[in-house]
């Protein structure tokens, strides 16, 4: 596998890991990238938003995406708790593999799209790691690592 496969387009630095209320995600240059508005608390609802000056955006990323959570092991729309698969806007398949301090972004090829990594300093939660030719998927990763954060967190 060639070098540049693993190489980094950009990565984001989770402000307070927080699922329950308001939260972001910075570049290495400190600038606002996305926002995590925690919108209503039961059931948990939460809107995350690309910041429309951050100048690394793709504009084939989309500006936002709404995460409704319920009580039952069902959520609304295509995701159930347990699968860490999921279908891309592109209709691609996706998969997030847990390690021990970090989670993992695959797509069906097995080719890593994002790494999720807890606790690297004092100053953030964590960093999320963009691999080069996911940046047209930021909200995408951002949304299912969340949910993927969510069910872990809610497991036994």
């Amino acid at each position: 596998m060639p070098a540049s496969a693993h190489m980094n387009a950009f990565t984001l630095y989770d402000l307070s890991g927080s699922l329950t209320s308001d939260n972001e995600f910075r570049d290495s240059e400190a600038r606002s990238a996305y926002y995590c508005q925690v919108l209503r608390q039961n059931p948990l609802s939460t809107k995350i938003i690309r910041m429309a000056d951050w100048p690394l955006q793709s504009l084939k990323d989309p500006a936002s995406a709404w995460l409704y959570f319920t009580s039952t092991d069902k959520m609304e729309g295509y995701i159930k708790f347990g699968s860490r698969w999921f279908t891309g806007l592109d209709g691609g398949k996706y998969k997030w593999k847990p390690a021990s301090r970090s989670l993992h972004c695959y797509d069906e090829n097995e080719r890593l799209l994002a790494v999720y990594e807890y606790g690297v300093d004092d100053v953030y939660f964590a960093k999320l790691d963009i691999k080069q030719g996911a940046e047209d998927m930021v909200i995408e990763i951002i949304t299912t690592l969340l949910l993927n954060r969510h069910n872990i967190h809610r497991s036994p």
